[in-house]
C-alpha cells in the first residue's frame, strides 16, 4: 500500500543495518546507562533505507547485507508462512560455525588448502547428497554475490581426468555458468564469510 511498514518490519526484524552502527565504544551495559545516541539511530535508519532501496533497482545489489541476514530473513518467512516453514544452515565453508546456536548440518564441509583429492571426493559426495535431498536447495554466497546452485554434473574425460562442475551465475540469478568444484572451493578459501547454505523444507 506504499505506507513502508513492511520495510520498517524487515529492518527491524532481520536487522539489515551494520553491526559495527550498533555497538558502543563502551559496551552494552555503559549503553542502557547511557543517553539516546540519536545520531547512530538515525544513520541506522538510513542504512537500512539506502540498502532496501538498492535491493529494489532494476540491477538489484545484495551488497547490504551478509549470511547472518539471510539466515534472518529465512528464519523470518519461516515463522510467518507455517506451513511452508523451511530453515537454513550453512553447509561448506573455511571455517566451522561454534557454539550450540551455530546450526550447522550434520554433513558440513569444511574445506582446507590441504585437502587432497580423496578429501575433496568425499566433499562432492556430500555436496551431491545435500543436492538430491527432498525439498532441499543450496545458495552459494561467492565473490560479491549469493546465487543458487541450480545443477551438478561429474564427467570422466578420455584421459582420465574427473571434471566436477556446478551450475550457477556470476551476476544476475540466472543460470548461466559451469563452475568447477576447485573454483568453488577457491571461493570458500578466500574468506570465511563465503559459504554456502543448505536451505531445507519442513513443512
Amino acid at each position: 500500500d506504499g505506507s513502508g511498514d513492511a520495510d520498517e518490519k524487515l529492518c527491524g526484524d532481520v536487522n539489515l543495518a551494520p553491526k559495527s552502527k550498533l555497538r558502543t565504544k563502551r559496551g552494552d551495559k555503559a549503553a542502557r546507562g547511557s543517553r539516546w545516541s540519536w545520531r547512530a539511530e538515525v544513520a541506522t535508519l538510513y542504512n537500512c533505507v539506502g540498502g532496501l532501496e538498492k535491493l529494489r533497482q532494476e540491477r538489484p545489489s545484495t551488497g547490504f547485507f551478509g549470511n547472518g541476514d539471510v539466515i534472518g530473513a529465512t528464519k523470518l518467512l519461516s515463522e510467518e508462512f507455517p506451513d511452508r516453514a523451511f530453515r537454513i544452515r550453512p553447509f561448506a565453508a573455511r571455517a566451522k560455525p561454534k557454539g550450540p546456536q551455530s546450526g550447522v548440518h550434520k554433513s558440513f564441509i569444511l574445506v582446507s588448502e590441504a585437502d587432497g583429492e580423496p578429501k575433496q571426493t568425499e566433499q562432492w559426495q556430500a555436496l551431491c547428497a545435500a543436492f538430491s535431498a527432498p525439498k532441499a536447495l543450496l545458495i552459494f554466497h561467492l565473490t560479491n554475490h549469493y546465487a543458487i546452485l541450480y545443477a551438478l554434473r561429474e564427467q570422466l574425460l578420455p584421459n582420465g581426468n574427473r571434471v566436477r562442475e556446478v551450475l550457477t551465475a556470476r551476476k544476475g540469478q540466472r543460470p548461466t555458468v559451469w563452475m568447477s568444484w576447485e573454483e568453488v572451493r577457491k571461493v570458500l578459501l578466500k574468506w570465511s564469510g563465503y559459504k554456502l547454505l543448505l536451505v531445507e523444507g519442513m513443512a
